[in-house]
């Protein structure tokens, strides 16, 4: 390091200004990557360089902020400044190699006996799956509640969407969602857009990504007539781990104002809690959020919200070409 320590461990990687070594000493140790000064490995690892050439070599310190990374077969060393090291061990969309994908099942339920019995499921499903230029979403949540035996509350939704990250931080999107709720006269609200995204932060610890574009939604309701209109859509994630792992804030925000009534707003989800792992692949998630979206008009009061205890699975996986 520039303070002239000296450190041991297994090289996990490095992403961004983070070096991560694995220690039998203080377990997993995050260095500032700006702070290394000398690295050495005694077996191959993968550096990725700025110019985005992947490489499989062992590392070994050259002078002061340089390393020679030693290929296989290779007649000689290569000799480069650890600026030029933009990856160590990337993951596959990092490297454009493959794709990572990642997916969660979460279950909800709950009774309680006082003036009403009450009771409620919730279930909800999500699938990533993320290139270097890519990535696609899948996803949906359904609800019931029952009180005192009778239906209160039965709702469903799907989504899915599709973005091309065309420049750094920035990317064009596509989506869909589909809407079913029989207490608020929804028989199928169906939902298609795109636009313009920007992802305003993308390190280890915190994840933050803003959309905005133009919809176009169409109602069919169970009883009302029916109706069709354009919207200007948003759309806001926010994961955050405060501590860097293994909790994680999380945010989701997503909606649409119409473009031919002044104040008409549907806001389709709004998340916010805090999500953290048990063992064996298993999660709890602890959400503050507001149920399925419905729309509203200037006057209108605005719908419950409540807080819940989840728990489900959640798993990560690569595929490398």
């Amino acid at each position: 390091m520039k303070n002239g320590d000296r450190l041991t461990g297994a090289l996990l990687y490095k992403a961004d200004d983070i070096l991560v070594l694995r220690t039998g000493y203080a377990g997993d140790i995050r260095l500032q990557w700006s702070q290394v000064e000398r690295l050495s490995t005694d077996r191959p690892v993968g550096p990725l360089l700025s110019d985005e050439t992947y490489l499989k070599a062992r590392l070994d310190a050259a002078d002061p902020s340089r390393i020679a990374l030693e290929e296989k077969d290779a007649p000689r060393a290569r000799d480069v400044p650890l600026e030029r090291i933009a990856y160590i061990n990337p993951s596959p969309e990092q490297s454009g190699r493959g794709a990572s994908f990642s997916g969660r099942v979460q279950l909800a339920a709950a009774q309680t006996k006082c003036n009403t019995d009450t009771e409620r499921l919730n279930g909800e499903a999500e699938m990533a799956l993320r290139a270097k230029h890519s990535r696609y979403l899948l996803g949906g949540e359904a609800n019931r509640e029952k009180d005192d035996g009778r239906s209160a509350a039965s709702n469903w939704r799907g989504h899915t969407s599709f973005d091309w990250l065309f420049r750094p931080r920035q990317f064009l999107s596509a989506r869909a969602t589909l809407e079913h709720d029989e207490f608020k006269d929804l028989e199928l609200r169906s939902t298609l857009g795109g636009g313009y995204g920007y992802q305003v932060l993308e390190t280890e610890t915190t994840r933050l990504s803003l959309q905005g574009g133009p919809d176009y939604v169409n109602v069919e309701r169970i009883a009302a007539e029916d109706e069709s209109y354009p919207a200007a859509g948003w759309l806001v994630r926010l994961e955050h781990e405060p501590w860097g792992g293994p909790m994680t804030l999380f945010h989701a925000q997503d909606g649409n104002a119409s473009l031919e009534e002044v104040g008409a707003l549907v806001v389709r989800t709004n998340k916010t809690g805090l999500r953290w792992p048990l063992a064996g692949g298993l999660n709890a998630t602890a959400p503050a959020q507001s149920g399925l979206g419905k729309r509203s008009r200037p006057g209108a009061q605005p719908h419950g919200s409540g807080v819940a205890a989840r728990a489900g699975l959640r798993g990560v996986g690569h595929t490398r070409n």
